[in-house]
């Protein structure tokens, strides 16, 4: 998920739509989704399928993108390392 705002800034097109729910929600409701190269420095763009969410300046990285990655988090240091799985750069 990623911010409207962002959206409107890249002038994403919508590439689908899907029915999502919210945790805190009841009903399912109809979304757009649009396609982005994900591009982190030092490591290979992924190709990933977004929905926008309302009014939040942070986004929420799914599974199928965490999975392409492997995250070292050090807590106490406060720090973290994310390096390319081997099978994902193949």
């Amino acid at each position: 998920m990623i911010p409207w705002d962002v959206v409107e800034r890249l002038n994403l097109q919508m590439v689908d739509q899907v029915q999502v729910r919210g945790y805190d929600e009841k009903d399912f409701r109809l979304s757009p989704v649009f396609s982005v190269h994900l591009t982190i420095h030092g490591l290979c763009p992924i190709l990933a399928r977004v929905i926008p969410k309302e009014s939040e300046d942070y986004a929420i990285l799914g599974r199928d993108i965490l999975n392409e990655w492997l995250l070292k988090l050090h807590g106490p240091n406060q720090s973290g390392i994310i390096e390319i799985q081997p099978s994902a750069s193949q």
